[in-house]
C-alpha cells in the first residue's frame, strides 16, 4: 500500500508539472531567454552571483527542506490519508506557485528582496511591518530547530561526519566557482568526501573520542557551574555542541554564497537523495521478497480532534508546511535563488522540481510512520495513536528496517538517521543567520548601526536564541511558528496577486490559496495562543501547573505578534489589491 501511494504521488506530481505548472507560467509570467537578470547585472560575488542551473537545484531543494520530519509525524495523528491528501492538494496548488513567484518576481525587480517587494506593492510602512515579522520569525526557526539539533550534534555517530560534510562543501566551492572543475567530477569528488564523513561516523575510535569528550564535559560544568544555571531540558555537553553548530553556522554565513553555502547545501542534497533512494529501494525490495511488512498500521483518518494539538483543521494544515506550502520557501527564494538564476525559463524547474521533490520526501516519512509507527512502539494505538516517542524516531525506524532488507545492519540505519537529521538542520541554520542578518540590516539601518553590522547582528540573534533554548521556551511556540510559517505564505501570495494584477494578468489562482492560508493560519494561531495557552492553561489551570506560567506567557506574546502584524499587512494588501483592480478597470 506504501509503495502504492508512493507511485501514485510521484505521477501526480509529474502530471501537474506538465499540465498545470508549465501551462500557467507560459500564459501569465511567460519568461524569456533573451532577458537579464540580477544574478549578471549585479554580480558581486557575494550575494549575486551566476550559479549552473544544475547547482541551483541541488541548493535550492535541500535550502527548502526546513521541517520535513517532525511536522508529518505530528500531522500523521490524524490519520495518514488526511495528510496526503493535504500535501497532494498544497504542493500542486500551492507551494509550487509561491515559490515560483517568490523567485521570479524578486528577478524582474532586480533581485529586491520581499519586505522591499511588499514596501512597494503595499504601502512604505508595511515594509518596516513584515521586517519585524521576519525578524521574530527567524529568532523562533533559530531557537527552535536548535534546540532539536543540540540533542544530535553532540552523538558520537554525527560530529565527525557533519565536520567533513561541511569541508566537502567548501572543497566543492573551489572546484565550481575558483578551479572551474567539470561539474560531473565535482560532484563526484564532494560526494565521495561527504560519504566518507559518514563512515567515520560508524569507527568506533572516534565514537570514542566523543564519547570521552562529552563525558569530560559533563564532569567540568558539575563542579563549575552553578545548579540553578543548569538547564532542564538541554545538557551542558549539548549546549557546548550547540555552539560549535552556531559558530559553523555564522562563519559560513558570513562568508560569500559560492564559497561555502551554495556548494554545501548542493552536496548535501545528493547524500539526501542517496539515502532516500536506497530507503526506498530496501522499501520496495523489502515487499516483494516479504522480509519487510509495508502494511499501513495507522488507519486512514484517526480522528478531528487531538486532545493534545486540536482540531484537525487548522492544526494539520499548518503543522504539515514543509512539502506543501511554507513561507520559509519565500524567504529562500528572494534572498537567495533569485540572485543566482542566469534566465528566466530556469526559474519553473528549479523551484518547482525542487518544491516536489521535497512533497515526495515528506511522503516517504508519512508511509514510514504509517507502515512502521504501530510496531515499533511510537504510535500507541490505545491512546488513540498518539505519539508516544520523538517524531524523529520514526526515520531512524524507517531508514533501519529499509536498509536491512538490502543486507546493511539495522544499527547502520539507525545511526544514519542521526547524521541525516542533523545534516538537514545545519543546511539550514545558516541561511536563517544569513537572511536573519539581511533583514536586522534593513530593519535597524542607521538608528542602530551596531545591530544592522552583519557580523555583530548574527552575533546579537544566536545569543537570543540560545536564552530561548536554554530555558525550554520552544516548546510552547511549534504551533506559532508553523501558523506563522504560512501566514508569511498567505502574505507572499498576495504580493503575487498585486503583482498579476499590475502586469493585467490572472491573479485568482494566487489570490484564492492567498486568503485559504490566511485564515487558516489566523484561525491556528488564535486557537494556541488565546484558547490553549490563556484560557485552558492560565485562566483554568495555572493553579495546578505553575510552571507552565512563563512558556505560555511567551506564547501569548508571540501569538498575539503575529496575529496583530499579519492582520495589518494583509489588510493593507487587500486594500492595495482592490485599488489596483479598479484602476486597471
Amino acid at each position: 500500500m506504501g509503495i502504492a501511494i508512493l507511485i501514485f504521488s510521484v505521477l501526480l506530481l509529474l502530471v501537474s508539472y506538465r499540465y498545470y505548472a508549465t501551462r500557467r507560467v507560459n500564459q501569465t509570467v511567460k519568461p524569456e531567454w533573451s532577458r537579464s537578470t540580477p544574478a549578471r547585472r549585479k554580480m558581486d560575488g557575494v550575494n549575486f552571483i551566476p550559479s549552473p542551473p544544475g547547482i541551483l537545484a541541488g541548493f535550492q531543494f535541500k535550502s527548502i527542506s526546513l521541517d520535513v520530519i517532525i511536522g508529518p509525524v505530528i500531522a500523521v495523528q490524524f490519520g495518514w490519508l488526511a495528510a496526503i491528501l493535504w500535501l497532494l492538494f498544497g504542493a500542486i496548488f500551492f507551494g509550487w506557485v509561491l515559490d515560483y513567484f517568490s523567485t521570479i518576481i524578486p528577478i524582474r525587480s532586480s533581485g529586491s528582496p520581499i519586505g522591499d517587494l511588499i514596501g512597494e506593492f503595499f504601502n512604505p510602512k508595511s515594509r518596516k511591518f513584515i521586517l519585524i515579522f521576519l525578524y521574530v520569525y527567524l529568532l523562533i526557526i533559530l531557537g527552535q530547530f536548535g534546540l532539536l539539533l543540540s540533542t544530535l550534534i553532540g552523538r558520537e555517530n554525527v560530529v565527525s561526519g557533519i565536520l567533513i560534510l561541511v569541508f566537502a562543501g567548501f572543497i566543492a566551492g573551489l572546484m565550481i566557482y575558483r578551479w572551474r572543475v567539470n561539474l560531473y567530477i565535482t560532484t563526484f569528488i564532494s560526494f565521495l568526501i561527504a560519504l566518507i564523513g559518514i563512515w567515520t561516523t560508524t569507527s568506533t575510535s572516534i565514537q570514542n573520542i566523543i564519547q570521552s569528550l562529552n563525558q569530560n564535559l559533563s564532569v567540568i560544568a558539575s563542579l563549575t557551574l552553578p545548579a540553578y544555571l543548569n538547564p532542564s531540558e538541554i545538557s551542558w555537553q549539548s549546549f557546548f555542541w550547540l555552539f560549535i553548530l552556531f559558530a559553523t553556522c555564522y562563519l559560513i554565513a558570513v562568508l560569500p554564497m559560492w564559497q561555502i553555502a551554495v556548494p554545501l547545501n548542493y552536496v548535501s542534497s545528493w547524500l539526501v537523495i542517496f539515502t532516500l533512494g536506497i530507503a526506498v529501494t530496501g522499501l520496495l525490495f523489502g515487499t516483494l521478497t516479504g522480509s519487510v511488512d509495508s502494511t499501513l498500521e495507522l488507519p486512514p483518518l484517526v480522528t478531528t480532534f487531538h486532545p493534545n494539538l486540536g482540531p484537525i483543521w487548522p492544526i494539520l494544515f499548518v503543522t504539515l508546511s514543509s512539502g506543501a506550502v511554507s513561507g520559509w520557501h519565500s524567504l529562500v527564494s528572494s534572498y537567495s535563488t533569485s540572485r543566482q538564476i542566469e534566465k528566466e525559463p530556469f526559474v519553473l524547474p528549479i523551484t518547482t522540481g525542487s518544491m516536489f521533490a521535497e512533497t515526495v520526501m515528506v511522503i516517504i516519512v508519512i508511509i514510514f510512520a504509517a507502515s512502521y509507527g504501530v510496531s515499533s512502539g511510537i504510535f500507541n494505538p490505545d491512546q488513540n495513536f498518539s505519539l508516544t516517542a520523538g517524531p524523529a524516531s520514526i526515520l531512524a525506524v524507517g531508514l533501519a528496517r529499509s536498509w536491512n532488507a538490502i543486507g546493511l545492519p539495522e544499527s547502520f540505519g539507525g545511526s544514519l538517521s542521526a547524521m541525516f537529521l542533523t545534516m538537514l538542520g545545519i543546511t539550514i541554520l545558516h541561511l536563517v543567520l544569513r537572511f536573519s542578518g539581511m533583514v536586522a540590516a534593513d530593519l535597524f539601518d542607521k538608528r542602530f548601526k551596531l545591530l544592522s553590522d552583519q557580523k555583530f547582528g548574527l552575533i546579537f540573534i544566536i545569543l537570543l536564541a540560545m536564552i530561548i533554548i536554554l530555558f525550554g521556551f520552544w516548546q510552547s511556540l511549534w504551533i506559532l511558528f508553523a501558523g506563522a510559517n504560512q501566514l508569511l505564505a498567505a502574505i507572499v501570495l498576495l504580493l503575487a496577486s498585486a503583482w498579476l494584477v499590475k502586469l493585467e494578468k490572472s491573479y485568482l489562482w494566487t489570490l484564492v490559496p492567498s486568503i485559504i492560508l490566511f485564515v487558516t493560519a489566523l484561525a491556528a494561531l488564535l486557537y494556541t495562543a488565546v484558547y490553549q495557552a490563556l484560557y485552558r492553561q492560565l485562566v483554568l489551570d495555572q493553579l495546578n501547573n505553575p510552571g507552565t506560567i512563563p512558556g505560555n506567557f511567551i506564547t501569548i506574546i508571540f501569538g498575539l505578534f503575529f496575529m496583530i502584524f499579519g492582520i495589518y499587512i494583509f489588510t493593507v494588501g487587500m486594500q492595495q489589491l482592490n485599488r489596483y483592480r479598479t484602476n486597471r478597470g
